[in-house]
């Protein structure tokens, strides 16, 4: 990868790598950190992607795995598998694309995620919603079952 091309993907993708971050650490300073890993991860593993047409949703989920790694470490107490069990199923058709692609909608649906949800559940709706992550992939990550 040239310079040219990592400036360009680097552009058309920082704001949602960015936006993944921060919705998910809500620290200013951590989440520039994992911009700067995630960018630093794509220069080290870019010839290995075999479809290099989903960079961005390939980014995201970068950023939003070291995220949880981040959030892993931080934290003392393991998550309450009980209270997920809790948690009915939100439809699919939850945040439709015309919702999430406009910015402004995009800060309302995020200031009513944030201050009515608690910080699991809020975590697991960015990272299956904006950061497109399988359930599956979203239970390795939070060390959880996947029907929960």
């Amino acid at each position: 990868m040239d310079n040219k091309e990592l400036e360009k993907i680097y552009n058309d993708t920082y704001r949602s790598v960015y936006w993944t971050a921060m919705s998910l650490l809500k620290d200013e300073e951590d989440a520039q950190d994992i911009v700067q890993e995630t960018y630093v991860t794509l220069i080290d593993s870019y010839d290995t992607l075999k479809d290099k047409e989903k960079v961005a949703a390939w980014l995201k989920k970068i950023a939003a795995n070291k995220c949880l790694n981040r959030i892993k470490l931080a934290k003392t107490d393991k998550m309450d598998d009980e209270f997920f069990e809790s948690v009915e199923a939100v439809p699919e058709d939850f945040l439709p694309d015309s919702i999430v692609e406009s910015d402004e909608m995009r800060k309302v649906v995020m200031d009513i995620i944030e201050k009515s949800l608690s910080d699991d559940v809020r975590r697991t709706l960015i990272l299956f919603y904006f950061d497109e992550m399988s359930t599956k992939e979203i239970a390795e990550a939070l060390g959880i079952p996947q029907g929960t």
